[in-house]
């Protein structure tokens, strides 16, 4: 889901009539988020997660400038237009990369995690009582991948703010 659509298409499934009603005021939310968006620069939705709408901002801002832009900066780190373009480009995995939820990067144990233990029945129940060895190893692997993932998010994140550091000033096309 990209944060800067107001209008997502997901909230407007008109398959189940019972839902109906929702879509209706999603819809008139979403045009209240458009108006704020129009009149401020931002919608109070986008600060609910803001560091998710900066993200994909930045991807997609830079995603239209790449390929849009018909000028660099020459310089010693950028003589040449493809070497300003690769740079760019970069920006955009790291940004890309460090996306919650983005394909490339899964959990491998998530769907053997929410098979075995969150979609249990009797899930909330036994939250606090005493698990089997091989759920609690799994739990473990499950959660050890998402400190992985959040790390390595976090690290391309990082680098890609380094990186717009040193080009900040030079964007414009």
């Amino acid at each position: 889901m990209n944060p800067l659509n107001v209008f997502n298409n997901q909230y407007y499934s008109w398959k189940y009539p019972e839902c109906w009603h929702k879509n209706i005021r999603m819809f008139f939310r979403s045009i209240k988020y458009a108006y704020q968006r129009i009149t401020k620069g931002f919608a109070y939705c986008d600060t609910w997660d803001l560091d998710d709408y900066y993200t994909h901002l930045f991807v997609d801002s830079l995603k239209m400038y790449s390929e849009h832009m018909n000028g660099w900066p020459q310089s010693k780190e950028f003589p040449e237009f493809e070497d300003y373009k690769k740079y760019i480009d970069k920006i955009i995995y790291l940004f890309d990369q460090s996306i919650e939820g983005h394909e490339d990067i899964k959990n491998k144990y998530a769907e053997e995690y929410e098979a075995k233990i969150l979609n249990k029945p009797d899930f909330l129940e036994n939250i606090n009582k005493e698990r089997k060895p091989e759920e609690k190893a799994l739990i473990d692997k499950y959660f050890k991948r998402e400190d992985e993932l959040y790390h390595y998010r976090k690290a391309c994140r990082n680098e890609a703010l380094d990186m717009m550091k040193h080009i900040y000033d030079s964007l414009w096309w």
